[in-house]
């Protein structure tokens, strides 16, 4: 059985009845049409924190009688995604193989679209990255890759696939039982391993599992931010943005609750200042990252320098933003790419951005977020096989 999360009043709760979907609904709603008989019969709820649809006879009893509106009624099908564990899916799944062998490359795929499955290839980690960039990281369902490639391994791709997606759920292809290739995998974020020669029933069973898991992190991820919503109202468009495109990259979705008012005040900050030589937009790490920080000037579209300094107030090094891109950064005496990962280790210190300062050279030539994205996966991928597998 499904395990149940802890259902409190306000917790938005999604209806299924065979064959439509409705919510989100506070709890408490659910509770009240229950009590009036107006629950769709057969039918099924969801909630986050559910791996599935449950029968509404499995619906927990409220800790208290709540009243009934006189006038509750089952809300329109809602506009957001929503769970669809018991519905069809608009589309077929999407799932990305990436192999450096030809021949098992294209019998994997094989073995998967004679299981109505939609199925695109790659050869090594970089063409994966490139064909992720052109379709959207969204259109895929989940991905299976080998471990050892020419231009990498399937953990480093795991890592930079997560940065854009930490739902996307991966299997691992592996050519023997290596405990420190899973320990890797595992931290990564791998959901399963598969030894070669790679049997049907086995491929399928890992597959299904995390197609599932895509689409239910996925869901899981739309009611978070349809919650919140309400909260982000008059927080400024850029707030929301910026909300967003965190939850995409965040491991718990608690952790990423906790900076939302944090996120509102600096966003706020940022639209209104000047951000000029006499009032910068400033602040401390640990409020925020420095990636969230870079993010939010990213989403702004500002063009200016971000400098970063440490507790003794020594200049860590800069990064300088150009309308919505990274075009170079110093640190010491690294530039570039090198400088910006050593900028997106620093976790306190200060902040401050100039409006208008441009460098004297650029030394980054990658657009935009994938910048910021490839050298923080960079990061986790250079750090000691003992510190990352702990």
């Amino acid at each position: 059985m499904s395990k149940l999360p802890d259902l409190l009043e306000a917790t938005p709760v999604f209806l299924y009845d065979g064959k439509a979907q409705s919510g989100p609904m506070p709890c408490r709603e659910v509770w009240n049409l229950r009590a009036q008989n107006k629950l769709p019969s057969p039918g099924f709820f969801w909630a986050p924190g559910m791996p599935d649809w449950l029968p509404l006879d499995q619906l927990p009893t409220p800790p208290a009688p709540t009243p009934s509106p006189a006038a509750s009624t089952i809300p329109s099908p809602a506009t957001s995604p929503l769970p669809s564990a018991k519905s069809a899916t608009p589309r077929e799944p999407t799932v990305l193989v990436v192999d450096d062998d030809i021949i098992m490359c294209e019998l994997i795929s094989e073995l998967i679209r004679e299981n109505h499955i939609h199925v695109l290839t790659a050869t090594s980690v970089k063409a994966a990255q490139m064909l992720i960039e052109k379709q959207g990281i969204e259109a895929f369902d989940a991905a299976i890759t080998d471990f050892e490639m020419p231009d990498g391994t399937g953990v480093e791709l795991v890592r930079w696939l997560k940065q854009r997606d930490r739902a996307l759920q991966v299997v691992m292809l592996t050519a023997q039982d290596n405990k420190e290739v899973v320990k890797l995998g595992l931290r990564a974020g791998i959901l399963d391993f598969l030894e070669k020669p790679v049997r049907k029933a086995a491929l399928m069973n890992a597959l299904d599992t995390a197609i599932g898991q895509t689409a239910r992190q996925r869901d899981e991820r739309a009611a978070f931010m349809e919650m919140v919503r309400q909260r982000l109202v008059g927080k400024g468009v850029l707030a929301e943005q910026v909300f967003r495109e965190l939850a995409q990259r965040e491991a718990g979705l608690t952790t990423l609750l906790g900076k939302l008012d944090t996120i509102s005040q600096y966003s706020a900050q940022l639209e209104n200042a000047p951000g000029d030589a006499n009032t910068p937009f400033s602040g401390k790490l640990g409020d925020l990252s420095v990636m969230d920080i870079i993010q939010m000037l990213l989403q702004s579209h500002k063009t200016g320098e971000l400098r970063i300094s440490l507790p003794d107030r020594t200049l860590a090094g800069s990064a300088y933003i150009e309308d919505g891109n990274i075009i170079h950064a110093l640190s010491g005496h690294a530039e570039g790419s090198e400088a910006l990962k050593s900028l997106l280790q620093c976790t306190k210190g200060v902040f401050s951005f100039k409006t208008g300062e441009r460098p004297a050279r650029r030394s980054i030539s990658v657009c935009g977020v994938s910048a910021l994205l490839t050298a923080s996966s960079e990061i986790d991928t250079s750090r000691p096989l003992s510190a990352t597998a702990a």
